[in-house]
């Protein structure tokens, strides 16, 4: 028995017999689904995916139950979704199509045979493989900005569904002052903010900006720059990377001096990683308290990270290294304080 299994069955048999408070069943379920995921990423039979989905299901099942203490919930909820879509990548190569229909030459029988043998069900199947079909760019980002992440979302979403229907009520999250003021100190005034608001420029005080009644995307920027993209996607395409790629696009042609962008910690994602490669980056420790419409302090479902674009790399270092931990490409190793070494 795998230690994955015999801590499953610890928590449940803790929370049976009513021995596990909250706070510690959730950290329990938090050590659990990170042991699921390093059992899925292993994974490469459907007997294993659906352990590990089967799993998760319970634990997010349980910690609904138990109000979802420490968001343990929905991070169990990821951890089952992410399974299913690997049992649709792994479904689809076997002999049976989707919903369980089978290819040439295999009767019917066979399939349902088939199926039976994964403990899979054909409805199942069909779901799974649809949810597997979704573009990796579109899931990546449904996992990172949607409330709950459930298997009915991931498949109206392949159903041509918008995310934003999952995600919360607003694409703006108005930047905290704290964070502003950092931005500030690094570099000295901005000049432009090109996704912004009345209200969220209030705090931001850029000289510029551009808001939803005009397209930042097609006006060009100059100066000094920070971007708090919308949230969701365009087209079908993270709203990140078409406003990242943009501040990018203007740093290239000298139009932006420098700019701080702030962004959702998709690691997993494409966009995400080109900017790792050639910015200084903050990952910020925890979770932002974000300003929306109508509402104060909401936390983003995700992590966050800062990158900085500019020649004022020690400055970034020493201001936002109060707010996580800030790392650089190697070929600017030498731009950080001490030379990148330790203090």
């Amino acid at each position: 028995m795998s230690d994955t299994d015999q801590l499953g069955i610890r928590l449940h048999e803790r929370a049976d017999s009513g021995r596990m408070d909250p706070l510690d069943a959730a950290r329990q379920a938090a050590r659990l689904v990170a042991a699921g995921h390093a059992a899925l990423m292993r994974a490469s039979t459907v007997a294993q995916a659906k352990r590990v989905r089967d799993q998760a299901q319970a634990i997010f099942a349980y910690m609904k139950q138990q109000g979802d203490a420490e968001n343990a919930a929905r991070e169990a909820g990821v951890l089952k979704v992410r399974a299913e879509r690997r049992l649709g990548e792994l479904l689809s190569r076997t002999e049976m199509d989707r919903g369980g229909r089978p290819r040439k030459g295999k009767n019917r029988s066979q399939a349902a045979n088939g199926l039976d043998a994964l403990g899979v069900t054909k409805d199942q199947s069909s779901r799974w493989q649809r949810v597997a079909s979704l573009p990796s760019e579109i899931f990546e980002a449904f996992i990172a900005e949607a409330e709950e992440v459930t298997t009915s979302g991931a498949l109206r979403l392949a159903a041509g569904g918008r995310l934003a229907a999952f995600s919360s009520s607003s694409v703006e999250w108005w930047t905290p002052p704290r964070i502003v003021e950092a931005v500030r100190k690094v570099l000295g005034e901005i000049d432009v903010d090109p996704a912004s608001s009345a209200e969220a420029n209030a705090t931001v005080r850029a000289k510029k900006f551009f808001d939803s009644k005009e397209d930042g995307l097609s006006i060009p920027w100059f100066g000094r720059v920070y971007l708090n993209p919308p949230y969701g996607l365009i087209d079908g395409e993270s709203s990140a990377n078409i406003w990242s790629r943009k501040l990018v696009r203007e740093f290239d042609a000298g139009r932006v001096t420098s700019a701080v962008l702030l962004a959702n910690a998709t690691t997993q994602c494409r966009w995400f990683q080109a900017l790792v490669a050639r910015f200084p980056a903050c990952f910020v420790a925890g979770r932002i308290a974000f300003q929306t419409p109508g509402r104060l302090a909401q936390g983003p479902i995700s992590g966050s990270a800062l990158f900085y674009l500019g020649p004022s790399v020690s400055a970034f270092v020493e201001t936002f290294s109060k707010f996580g931990a800030v790392v650089a490409p190697f070929e600017r190793q030498a731009e950080l304080p001490n030379g990148g070494g330790k203090p």
